[in-house]
C-alpha cells in the first residue's frame, strides 16, 4: 500500500532537501507535483543560507526524479514542464495576488470581456505592468483604489472594452479596446473604429499563444461589429508580433503634438525640432571605427550583416569614397552627432534582373541603418529616406527599388509610409532570409516618392 498523499509529498520534499531521491514506486499525479514543487521552491527560497547553485541543482534533481521515477500521463508531463517555469517566477517576490498554482491546460483558458467585478484584478494587472516596464514597484498609496474605480466606471459606462484571458479564474492577459465614434458616411455606413492599448500578458504565460488568442478575439469582435479598423501604437519589441497578427503600417495618419512647455517663446525650437542630415563618409580611421561599432550592434546585425572588422571595412568602403564610385556612401548626422550609415546608387543590370524589374526604367536604390537603437522612432529614418530620394532624383533616375528582410516590420512600415509599394518576395535572398522588394516612382521636381 502507498502512504497517504500528504505523507508522500512531505517525505519526498524533505528527502529532496537533503539530497535523497524519489522513493521507488511513488506515483505522483499532476496536482501532487504542483503541491510538491511549490513546497520545495518555497522552502529553498525561505532558507537564507541556500545558494542559487544548490537551488538549481536540486531543482534539476526534482525534475529528473519526477520525470523518470513517476508514472505520469503524457499531458501531465507537458503541464509539469511549464509549471517549473511558472513556479520559479511566482516565488521570487511577485505580488501576493498572483501566486500561480496549478497546471495550465489550454482547455481551461477563457477569453471574455471584463465585468465590474473584475475591476480590482485589472487594476492589479495595471500596477504589475507598470512595475515591469519601469522597474519601479513603488506607487501612490491611493493608486489601486483610483484605478479600480476608473476600471469599474469604464466598464459600466461602456467607454472602454477590456478583454481578459483567464486560466482557471485567474486573470493572465488583458487588452483594452477604446471605440471611437466617427461622423457617418452614406456608403458604406461605418460609424466606429477602435484604439487598442495595454495588451499585456503576465510573464509566466508568455510564449503560449495566449496574447495572440486574445487579440484574435478582439479582431473577430471588431469584424462582427463592423468597425472600420483597429489602430495601436506598438513598442519596438512588439512590432513583429503585431505583424504576425495582420497589423500593418498605415500612411494616412498625421500626428500633431503641442509645443514643449519648456519653450519660452514661439520663435524658440520645440523639444521635437532636431537637425537630421547626411555628410560624405570620410576615408579615415574615425569613420571606420564608427562603422565597426554600428555593424557590431545586435539590433543592426539582425538585418544588416556586415563584418565589423575594421581592416575589412576599410578595404570594402574606402573605394566608395572616391569620386568615380557608383555607390555614394553617407554618414547620418543627428544634432551634429554621427548616428548611422546610408548609401545610394544606380542599380546595375544584374540588380534589375534579380529584382525582376522592367528594364525600360532608370532604377536606383539605397540602404540605411541607425546604429543606436535608443534613437529609433525619432523620425530619423523618414528624414533620411526623403534626402536619399532627392539624391537619387538628382542622378536622373526615375524609379527606386529596395529590398528588406520580410520580418523587418519597422523598415517595411517606414518605406510604405514614404510611398513605396510591395512588389515581390525573394526567397533565401540574404543569409537564408526572405526579402521583400519595394518600389516607388520618383517625382523629379521634389525628389520624393509617389
Amino acid at each position: 500500500m502507498h502512504p497517504p498523499r500528504g505523507e508522500t509529498i512531505r517525505s519526498i520534499a524533505d528527502g529532496l532537501l537533503s539530497g535523497a531521491r524519489v522513493p521507488e514506486g511513488s506515483t505522483l499525479t499532476c496536482g501532487m507535483q504542483v503541491e510538491l514543487w511549490q513546497r520545495a521552491v518555497h522552502d529553498f527560497l525561505s532558507t537564507p543560507s541556500v545558494s542559487w547553485t544548490i537551488f538549481f541543482l536540486r531543482a534539476g534533481i526534482l525534475a529528473y526524479a519526477v520525470y523518470h521515477r513517476s508514472q505520469i500521463k503524457a499531458n501531465e508531463k507537458l503541464a509539469w514542464t511549464g509549471l517549473r517555469i511558472r513556479a520559479l517566477w511566482a516565488f521570487r517576490g511577485h505580488p501576493a495576488e498572483h501566486q500561480w498554482k496549478g497546471c495550465l491546460h489550454m482547455e481551461s483558458l477563457a477569453i471574455r470581456q471584463a465585468q465590474a467585478h473584475d475591476a480590482w484584478a485589472v487594476a492589479v494587472q495595471r500596477r504589475d505592468y507598470y512595475a515591469e516596464e519601469t522597474g519601479r514597484s513603488a506607487i501612490a498609496d491611493d493608486f489601486m483604489d483610483q484605478m479600480s474605480t476608473f476600471v469599474r466606471r469604464a466598464i459600466e459606462n461602456r467607454d472602454e472594452m477590456i478583454w481578459i484571458a483567464e486560466d482557471q479564474g485567474r486573470l493572465v492577459s488583458t487588452a483594452w479596446v477604446i471605440p471611437i465614434r466617427k461622423v457617418p458616411w452614406p456608403d458604406p455606413w461605418v460609424t466606429r473604429w477602435a484604439y487598442v492599448t495595454d495588451v499585456y500578458t503576465y510573464p509566466p504565460y508568455r510564449g503560449r499563444g495566449i496574447g495572440a488568442q486574445l487579440m484574435r478575439r478582439v479582431q473577430q469582435w471588431a469584424h462582427d461589429e463592423r468597425l472600420e479598423f483597429l489602430i495601436l501604437w506598438p513598442s519596438d519589441a512588439s512590432l513583429r508580433w503585431y505583424g504576425r497578427l495582420g497589423f500593418r503600417a498605415d500612411p494616412e495618419a498625421l500626428v500633431w503634438r503641442p509645443p514643449s512647455e519648456s519653450a519660452s517663446t514661439a520663435d524658440e525650437p520645440t523639444a521635437h525640432a532636431h537637425t537630421i542630415g547626411l555628410r560624405a563618409l570620410g576615408d579615415d580611421t574615425q569613420d571606420w571605427e564608427r562603422l565597426a561599432q554600428w555593424f557590431a550592434s545586435p539590433s543592426v546585425r539582425e538585418f544588416y550583416r556586415e563584418d565589423p572588422d575594421i581592416p575589412r571595412i576599410q578595404a570594402k568602403f574606402s573605394p566608395r569614397t572616391q569620386a568615380d564610385s557608383r555607390v555614394r556612401p553617407r554618414v547620418i548626422v543627428y544634432d551634429g552627432t554621427a548616428v548611422g550609415y546610408a548609401q545610394f546608387y544606380p542599380l546595375t543590370d544584374a540588380d534589375i534582373r534579380a529584382y525582376q524589374l522592367p528594364t525600360t526604367m532608370r532604377w536606383g536604390g539605397f540602404d540605411l541603418l541607425v546604429g543606436d537603437q535608443d534613437l529609433w522612432g525619432r523620425g530619423i529614418g523618414q528624414a533620411v529616406v526623403r534626402q536619399l530620394l532627392g539624391e537619387l532624383a538628382g542622378l536622373g533616375l526615375s524609379h527606386v527599388a529596395i529590398d528588406t528582410a520580410c520580418r523587418n516590420f519597422r523598415a517595411i512600415g517606414l518605406y510604405h509610409k514614404m510611398g513605396f509599394e510591395m512588389e515581390r518576395i525573394l526567397k533565401d535572398w540574404e543569409h537564408g532570409q526572405n526579402h521583400l522588394v519595394m518600389t516607388c516612382h520618383l517625382d523629379e521636381s521634389q525628389g520624393s516618392a509617389r
